[in-house]
């Protein structure tokens, strides 16, 4: 019997867990847009990143990829070295700060 509810216990601690990882946590994996630089920042699932200037017809400004470590977004552009923002993210609105610059962007899809 008290391997029975040894079993359940665990069976529930198991559940439970599982149920909280899959829970509908902010993701900054989406489109994003900042009304201050005028561009658009994708940024997917399987940690690459794209950046457009809506401003210009052919705007492809930067990609490449990308990690989160806490609250760092660790991001390497193609071609070039390793940089590191501080981020926040609170509902729909992403605020990356970089060297005492902050960049607000606001989610366009998920």
């Amino acid at each position: 019997m008290l391997r029975k509810i040894q079993m359940f216990a665990l069976i529930f601690v198991f559940l439970f867990v599982l149920v909280g990882c899959s829970s509908n946590e902010p993701t900054i994996v989406g489109v994003w847009y900042s009304e201050q630089e005028k561009i658009n920042m994708t940024i997917n699932e399987d940690g690459t990143f794209h950046i457009t200037d809506v401003s210009l017809e052919d705007g492809d400004l930067l990609g490449g990829t990308y990690r989160i470590e806490g609250d760092q977004f660790i991001y390497t552009p193609t071609g070039e070295d390793e940089l590191a923002n501080t981020f926040t993210l609170t509902g729909d609105t992403l605020v990356l700060t970089y060297e005492g610059y902050t960049s607000t962007l606001k989610r366009v899809k998920e």
